[in-house]
């Protein structure tokens, strides 16, 4: 009888542990899930949003957004959504707006910017949103935080308070360091002049009088007509790097550097630590 007790007590025990366990995992499943095309968006959601719901990114470390195929467990997560944050420009994204349930909310990011980031001529990238890559910049990413503040607000109107609350205490400080690094590292430096691939830096340019040299042509990969071109222009400016993206062939980036004797830098404009990323990519023009 005692061995009996004793295995009764121990079965008591894993059951019990089988019981909470599976009553936090049934917490955690029915929190809502709010979808979101890239990382960059999960760092502003999450940060505003906490422990209200669970953030679902479509498109995985790594790939291209302008090429990936969302799997079927993307669209599954997406259905069963309360809110789908797109970026506004990328190719899937539009396709998606047709089976989207009515309950879900869909939020167009690119459409909630400012004009000064909607329109303007792309050097190296055409589309008719604009930058499609504004969240590379700091003006980009102020502009999307707010935008995700208010869709937050609108979802979660009984939490808004908290909403806010995260908002002043988790994002708008970390906007205004980079802000800051961004004046004490550029400032006086206007026109130093770096190599990229793929042109996703046109508005961090601009807003820090920066020149981007792309080698990607409209999309496409460069002519060798185009290439001695752009290292001709290099040439005769303040280049200073040449950028890579994980996402994207480096060899010509590399023949470049080689050519004009630059450092080759990675970047990773899709990182999920958005203010990390964006602090690394101005440290590299100290």
């Amino acid at each position: 009888m005692r061995w009996d007790k004793r295995y009764l007590g121990w079965g008591l025990c894993v059951a019990l542990l089988l019981f909470f366990s599976a009553c936090s995992s049934t917490a955690r499943v029915e929190r809502p899930i709010i979808s979101v095309s890239l990382l960059p968006e999960k760092y502003f959601v999450e940060r505003m949003v906490g422990d209200l719901a669970e953030v679902h990114v479509v498109v995985p470390r790594g790939s291209n957004p302008e090429t990936y195929d969302p799997s079927p467990r993307d669209i599954a997560m997406l259905q069963s959504s309360v809110a789908y944050f797109a970026i506004g420009s990328l190719p899937f994204e539009a396709q998606w707006v047709a089976i989207l349930p009515k309950e879900v909310a869909y939020i167009d990011l690119g459409k909630q910017l400012p004009k000064a980031l909607q329109v303007g001529s792309l050097e190296g990238h055409l589309h008719a949103l604009g930058d499609p890559h504004y969240w590379t910049s700091l003006s980009g990413g102020e502009a999307m935080a707010k935008a995700i503040l208010v869709a937050l607000e609108e979802l979660f109107p009984e939490h808004r308070e908290e909403i806010e609350a995260n908002y002043k205490a988790k994002v708008a400080p970390e906007l205004e360091e980079i802000k800051q690094l961004g004046t004490e590292v550029l400032k006086g430096r206007e026109g130093l002049a770096f190599v990229i691939y793929h042109p996703s830096l046109t508005l961090f340019a601009r807003e820090w009088g920066l020149t981007q040299l792309p080698i990607e042509e409209d999309g496409v990969e460069p002519t060798s007509k185009y290439l001695v071109a752009l290292i001709e222009r290099a040439r005769s400016l303040d280049t200073k790097v040449v950028l890579v993206q994980a996402e994207f062939d480096i060899k010509n980036a590399e023949a470049v550097a080689s050519e004009l004797g630059l450092r080759v830098v990675a970047i990773d404009p899709l990182a999920e630590d958005w203010g990390a990323e964006m602090k690394q990519l101005i440290e590299i023009f100290r």
